[in-house]
């Protein structure tokens, strides 16, 4: 055993590691260059390569952590490099926190802007150039720094004494120093083991830990990062001789949490084949042979999720877009949508039918209450739109709350249940029978599609269009082609029963395909998913698929380049093209 863990520690010497990294690092520069360069002009072809840099990627960016926790405790900080070094080792430590958060939000920033002029985009790109490319150049440099000097026996030595001798006054600004960062740094850890928690634990025992999961499991490799550097912070400002125990329990802290938030992306190879099996028992063994060569070469991922993507974004398909288009104006509201539909009206588009564009109609969600269209939806609603789809993100009247917990428009608060919803619904989609010329869509191909809230009245628009019996509300030239909810929920407000409920009044065995979204954390709106799939098997109808995501709660997908998301959307595009082409009957 002792020769074992010797000849582990070899194999970590500053040397070794520092060498290894420095490769690493100046990869993932080359890399992301290349792939950034690609997304600014919208194409990024996937290749194996891509895979193999998301494996260098992250490897690189643990790795940089590991080297910098090898210098704090191998270097002789006595010497003039070895407290400069030292100090790279600090500023390394708390740029790369705010690093993996300005990554978030350029991301989150991009995803939700409508434009595509570089003006209205650069400040994404440059959060994401800042934070992604200044991790690995830092990185690039302590490693460089470590292999130059591995021979310097005196930079390494903590026997020998250095030259530098830092005057009391110094002595006591540092320790100050020290003191305030490792007691922001407990904090910060401390968050961090709650953060832990949530992604672990059942969020729907506390409202307020469910809310929370809502954005943590897919942000867990950024978390990784952020935590697993405090508690290197920490390790730094301790000393493992007067503390031991404290040095250990933060170290096992730090290892623990940072694996917790790495589990959600780890889950991915299972998520995936187990959306296979799924996919393949609701719509056929060969559903793959239905979907030509050309169509899946030019139009789909080619793999459920690029791990490149989740850091340096998917490029925005171009595709016409109507902002802010009004469709209601009584009852002292007015209700608005975006429309986004193809440039170009190409035969091979994955949407068109029949020479017009398949419709899909987004319901946002937000408990009935609030929320609005738009936002993290405007990337993904340009996805689509570039296939050949015209996607309408439409706004409905809400049973406004005080207490606003997501950004809400004042034109759409009201006292609303879930028969005036349906009617605002229902009025949208007469509006669009009224002009389908000018968005060249083809209202024989229809989709709903929408989240939580939203996914309850994707459920209850689909099924009560479907069954002929609402045409007060919808009009009579509509015809679903296929329901898309995302954790579905159901809903504590008044209305009709069949719309409260409609997997349980209006499903019957014709009743149109569907796929659902759900995270394995989500308990309350699994249930609600779990109901739909029973009372579809119910009926005898068999064509309905949940995509479960293990370690995901309520709303996971909002991180619009997120594992979670990626996946789903993988084999939402491949369901789309099925059901238009009535390979999904």
């Amino acid at each position: 055993m002792h020769n074992f863990l010797k000849k582990i520690y070899q194999k970590f010497r500053i040397e070794n590691v520092s060498k290894i990294l420095l490769l690493l690092n100046s990869m993932s520069i080359i890399f992301g260059i290349v792939y950034l360069l690609s997304i600014i002009v919208g194409i990024v072809y996937v290749l194996i390569i891509w895979d193999i840099f998301g494996i260098i990627l992250i490897i690189a960016l643990l790795g940089n952590l590991v080297l910098v926790y090898l210098n704090s405790i191998n270097l002789n900080k006595t010497t003039e490099l070895g407290n400069r070094l030292n100090l790279l080792c600090y500023i390394y430590l708390i740029f790369i926190i705010f690093a993996m958060i300005w990554v978030m939000q350029g991301n989150s920033a991009y995803s939700s802007t409508y434009s595509y002029l570089l003006i209205d985009i650069m400040d994404s790109y440059i959060w994401i150039t800042i934070g992604y490319f200044g991790a690995f150049i830092f990185g690039t440099v302590i490693a460089y720094i470590d292999f130059k000097n591995r021979d310097n026996r005196e930079l390494w030595s903590r026997e020998i004494k250095g030259d530098l001798k830092p005057s009391d006054k110094t002595i006591k600004i540092k320790k100050k120093l020290k003191k305030m960062l490792r007691i922001i740094c407990y904090f910060s850890l401390a968050v961090g083991v709650f953060f832990a928690y949530i992604v672990i634990t059942d969020p729907i025992t506390y409202r307020f830990i469910w809310w929370m999961a809502m954005f943590i499991p897919q942000y867990g490799v950024f978390y990784a990062v952020i935590f697993l550097s405090t508690a290197i912070l920490i390790l730094k400002t301790k000393s493992k001789k007067k503390h031991p125990r404290q040095y250990f329990a933060v170290a096992i802290i730090g290892m623990t949490i940072t694996g917790i938030f790495m589990a959600p992306l780890m889950t991915t190879p299972y998520s995936v084949y187990s959306a296979e099996l799924n996919f393949a028992d609701a719509f056929g063994g060969n559903w793959r042979d239905d979907i030509p060569d050309n169509v899946e070469s030019k139009y789909f991922m080619k793999t459920p999720f690029s791990l490149p993507g989740y850091f340096l974004g998917m490029p925005a398909k171009y595709c016409n877009i109507e902002e802010h288009k009004k469709f209601w104006d009584k009852d002292d509201i007015e209700l608005y949508f975006d429309a986004y539909w193809p440039m170009e009206n190409v035969k091979s588009l994955p949407g068109r039918k029949d020479g017009n564009y398949s419709v899909i109609i987004k319901i946002h969600g937000g408990a009935w209450r609030y929320g609005d269209k738009g936002g993290r939806e405007v990337l993904i609603n340009k996805y689509f739109a570039a296939q050949g789809y015209a996607v309408f993100d439409i706004q409905y009247g809400l049973h406004y709350e005080k207490r606003e917990l997501l950004p809400t428009p004042e034109n759409v608060k009201g006292d609303f249940d879930i028969d005036d919803m349906m009617e605002h619904i229902g009025a949208f989609c007469k509006y669009l029978s009224n002009h389908t010329d000018k968005y060249k869509v083809n209202l024989d191909s229809v989709f709903i599609t929408g989240g939580s809230a939203g996914g309850h009245l994707t459920m209850a628009t689909g099924l009560a269009i479907y069954s002929g019996d609402y045409k007060e509300y919808f009009g009579d030239n509509i015809k679903i082609k296929g329901l898309i909810p995302l954790y579905p929920a159901h809903p504590s407000l008044d209305g009709k029963k069949e719309f409260k409920y409609p997997e349980r009044y209006l499903l019957d065995e014709d009743a149109p395909p569907c796929l659902i979204y759900q995270g394995m954390q989500d308990y309350g709106c699994a249930k609600v998913s779990r109901e739909i799939k029973a009372e579809y098997e119910e009926v005898d109808n068999d064509d309905c698929c949940i995509l479960w995501f293990p370690l995901s709660g309520h709303a996971n997908d909002i991180y619009d380049v997120g594992h979670f998301r990626q996946v789903f959307i993988y084999y939402m595009e491949r369901f789309l093209y099925l059901c238009v082409h009535e390979d999904i009957e």
